[in-house]
């Protein structure tokens, strides 16, 4: 698999040995042990997250963007086909004021319409690059959960996709959706970012997050997004227990893992925070070692789940088989 930069300024590129981080439910941590991992469409993630897309379409800067791309050769080359989009739409939901709004013009329909086209067919793996742990993230994200540790090289390693598939990787640029910031502008490969790009940025109300994105393409069909196969021995570089879960019970997870993982390199710890719940004496940490030992059963099926039967040997085929149809501009990445 192919993985390029996004942006071309240095501060929003990545590097191969950042340190990702991805913070998850126990359920999600397990469905990964077993070799996959499901990558969202930007349509389901905007279905989660209210202000997802609002930039750089947000007024006013949608009449400043319309307007400057307005006559840019790639846009146009897509003109008839999104004019046909459009007329659809407002067929369809003639309540739609994104589209159909009184102050809604024909630059400004094409621009909502492309917009929900693309994010069909593009999907997002969402990380955090940090050098420590969040607990804003342990908080919004796995509370009862895990926070997983990788970095770009073993990404492109673990992932069961072929080598004829492109990815682009980029840390989000995030904007205050109500300031005119010409970087939208931008241009990578002849292609201005905002409209080629626009899940790239961000409102600067999730600066927080400190998002990583790598994005892929999807068909159409697959709206949601697509479930990947991956390595997790490969993927994982350390796995961290949440300090929100009792001490005991990190305790009895740390052993299973470390069961699982024996003989790779994966780290397996508790959170460096402090455990909610402590023991100190030491005939009470005996009691609770014997007492919440890992079943056999459950560990044995850890294990198994960290080994899958044939990882990484389904590869999905290219995206855009089916849709002869679409646009260039709808196929660049």
């Amino acid at each position: 698999m192919q993985i390029k930069q996004a942006f071309n300024s240095e501060t929003l590129k990545v590097a191969e040995s950042d340190r990702l981080w991805r913070y998850m439910k126990l359920t999600t941590f397990f469905f990964l042990l077993r070799g996959w991992v499901f990558i969202p469409s930007l349509k389901k993630l905007r279905d989660g997250e209210p202000k997802e897309g609002l930039v750089p379409w947000a007024s006013p800067m949608a009449d400043d963007i319309s307007l400057g791309i307005a006559d840019d050769p790639l846009w146009q080359g897509a003109g008839s086909w999104l004019d046909e989009k459009v007329k659809e739409t407002r067929e369809r939901h003639p309540d739609d004021f994104r589209v159909n709004g009184p102050f809604c013009g024909e630059h400004k329909a094409r621009l909502e319409v492309w917009y929900r086209e693309l994010e069909k067919r593009r999907m997002a793996w969402c990380w955090h690059r940090s050098e420590h742990e969040s607990m804003a993230l342990w908080n919004m994200y796995a509370h009862q959960g895990v926070a997983i540790r990788s970095d770009l090289a073993a990404i492109r390693r673990a992932l069961g996709l072929g080598e004829d598939w492109q990815a682009l990787i980029g840390v989000l640029d995030y904007k205050r959706p109500d300031c005119s910031d010409w970087n939208y502008f931008e241009r990578n490969n002849g292609m201005i970012m905002c409209l080629s790009r626009p899940f790239m940025f961000k409102s600067v109300d999730y600066r927080h997050e400190e998002e990583v994105r790598l994005i892929l393409k999807l068909d159409s069909h697959e709206e949601n997004g697509l479930r990947v196969t991956v390595d997790p021995t490969a993927l994982l570089k350390e796995v961290v227990i949440s300090p929100y879960i009792i001490r005991e019970e990190q305790s009895v997870l740390v052993k299973m893992l470390e069961k699982a993982f024996e003989g790779t390199s994966v780290e397996i710890r508790q959170s460096m925070g402090r455990s909610r719940d402590c023991y100190t004496s030491g005939s009470g940490e005996t009691y609770f070692t014997e007492l919440l030992k890992p079943p056999v059963v459950l560990q044995g099926a850890v294990v198994s789940a960290v080994k899958p039967e044939a990882p990484g040997t389904l590869l999905h085929p290219l995206p855009f088989v089916e849709e002869k149809d679409i646009p260039d501009l709808l196929k660049r990445l």
